[in-house]
């Protein structure tokens, strides 16, 4: 029955080891953005945070994406995967799988339940916006199984079913319908209306620091990528992918979203400190960028100017209680 997984044994045990500690790494920010937001921690929540990024790196990757042969070619010459187009193929495959094709039928139902339990119970969504968003999930992984991760690798490694996508639908459905007796927890009524224009000094820097550790976490994940698909890797290549998402987080998304990063979106809270106009906003990002990537980047090889540029935003930012770029 498990057979075909000799193929991944290797990738297996990577994944098994790194799923749970790479669903901490991404839960700590977002735990870090509640507290900052409300004041307060519930310990209900956090445990609710890291299960709904356990489960998401678990849907989306770990067992759908992920693992990867362990040798492309030799599993391309000896296995040809070829997709199921016939709807309800199931029923044919319980009259002549017997045990395995009702084990396959029950994990593709029970594998999208808590989908449905967190998107009601989580989240507070509705039923119709908790289906759409069900329906693109389990749409998005079967092209990637059936596409091989968009003509990123030689072969299908992973089978394209639609009776999964029927299945997948059926079992986020459950789950929407299962949570209704099941303890809710949300803080959708919680959340801040008006961005907060003029934090502290502490959660400026808390929401900089989150966001770099976001920074890290997604070029780490990139280089991985990277060197799975293209065996290459090397400090040039790794400095241009951080240089890319500290671009694209640190300054494309605040010019483009009312001056909000990732996690200022998450806390409320904006680095526009007044109103601009897109001009002076440009400018004015542009600026801190420059300014906080020389600060917290350069000191790793000019360490005395690096030090001495976050020396003065540290003294200067008493005065007008903002940091000096924010004057633009």
């Amino acid at each position: 029955m498990f057979s075909f997984l000799k193929g991944f044994s290797q990738s297996m045990e990577i994944m098994f080891i790194i799923w749970p500690f790479l669903s901490i790494a991404l839960t700590f920010p977002i735990v870090l953005a509640e507290y900052i937001r409300f004041n307060k921690m519930h310990i209900g929540r956090v445990i609710g945070d890291y299960l709904f990024v356990l489960y998401s790196v678990g849907v989306f990757f770990a067992f759908t994406l992920y693992p990867f042969p362990d040798n492309f070619s030799h599993y391309c010459s000896h296995h040809h995967i070829t997709p199921n187009l016939n709807l309800f193929k199931f029923i044919s495959d319980l009259q002549t799988g017997g045990m395995h094709g009702l084990f396959q039928l029950l994990f593709n139902i029970v594998f999208f339940i808590p989908m449905g339990i967190f998107l009601r119970n989580f989240f507070a969504l509705k039923f119709r916006s908790s289906l759409v968003i069900i329906i693109l999930s389990t749409c998005f992984i079967e092209i990637t199984q059936l596409t091989a991760v968009f003509h990123l690798f030689p072969c299908m490694y992973r089978t394209f079913d639609v009776d999964d996508l029927l299945n997948n639908t059926l079992g986020g459905c459950l789950g929407f319908l299962l949570a209704k007796i099941l303890p809710k927890y949300n803080t959708k009524k919680s959340y801040l209306t008006e961005p907060n224009r003029r934090p502290g000094i502490i959660q400026r820097l808390v929401i900089l620091v989150a966001d770099f550790i976001l920074i890290e976490i997604l070029s780490i994940f990139t280089m991985i990528l990277i060197d799975l698909i293209f065996r290459k890797s090397n400090y040039l290549i790794s400095g241009t992918i951080e240089m890319i998402f500290f671009i694209l987080i640190e300054f494309a998304m605040p010019l483009c979203y009312k001056g909000y990063t990732p996690f200022g979106k998450l806390t409320s809270v904006t680095l526009d400190n007044k109103e601009r106009t897109s001009i002076r906003r440009f400018i004015f990002l542009f600026i801190r960028v420059l300014i906080v990537g020389f600060t917290l980047i350069n000191p790793l090889s000019d360490p005395i100017w690096g030090y001495l540029l976050m020396l003065i935003l540290l003294v200067t930012y008493p005065i007008k209680k903002q940091p000096i770029y924010s004057l633009i």
